[in-house]
């Protein structure tokens, strides 16, 4: 009973640490779309006001892809909460053996 319990337990915290780094790259994934949308809404809502909007947005994506590591430090944080899920299921899998 007590490696069903462990077991179920590997899965679930694999499963919330794979639904976070989903959750990380998919919500700075929509940041652009977010802040165009929310300017275009601040603007006045027109067709004209969704242009100069998305302008403004595709601006600021263009100056964030001109920094320097900015794509390096993104992607190391999903990076390591990966790992950091990882190893949380491992040290369950080693408790598991030791008992």
């Amino acid at each position: 009973m007590r490696k069903v319990a462990v077991r179920l337990f590997q899965f679930l915290v694999a499963f919330f640490f794979t639904t976070a780094v989903f959750v990380w790259y998919g919500g700075v994934s929509l940041l652009a779309l977010a802040l165009w949308l929310e300017l275009a809404h601040l603007l006045g809502g027109s067709f004209l006001a969704g242009l100069i909007g998305g302008a403004l947005a595709g601006g600021v994506v263009y100056w964030l892809a001109r920094q320097p590591q900015i794509g390096e430090v993104f992607v190391q944080v999903g990076a390591d909460l990966a790992r950091m899920g990882f190893a949380t299921v491992r040290r369950l899998e080693e408790g598991l053996a030791s008992s």
